[in-house]
């Protein structure tokens, strides 16, 4: 859950890759089977069984809810300050390996 609400309230107003809607599946249900085609690696076949909607509809939310994440994600900094990282740093770290 953490996950998901870090990708904000534009969950629930998505442009859709090949479709205006979806229906029958909440946007919590779509980021999961996004996250489980990228765990798994399941055709979308299987996907669309388990969600319960077309292959069509799997592929259409797959692909919508990778690009979405991208965008929103690459706004997060992910790496520290580097004096942040030194301050941070263990001594006995530093002062064998000084400039990593």
């Amino acid at each position: 859950m953490a996950v998901y609400h870090t990708l904000g309230p534009a969950v629930d107003h998505l442009t859709y890759y090949r479709a205006s809607t979806v229906e029958n599946l909440t946007p919590m249900n779509q980021f999961l089977l996004m996250i489980v085609k990228l765990r798994q690696d399941l055709d979308y076949l299987p996907l669309s069984r388990l969600a319960g909607i077309s292959v069509y509809t799997a592929e259409n939310v797959f692909v919508t809810w990778v690009n979405f994440g991208s965008r929103q994600w690459s706004e997060i900094n992910l790496w520290p300050d580097k004096d942040l990282v030194q301050y941070y740093t263990p001594a006995d770290f530093y002062r064998k390996f000084p400039s990593t």
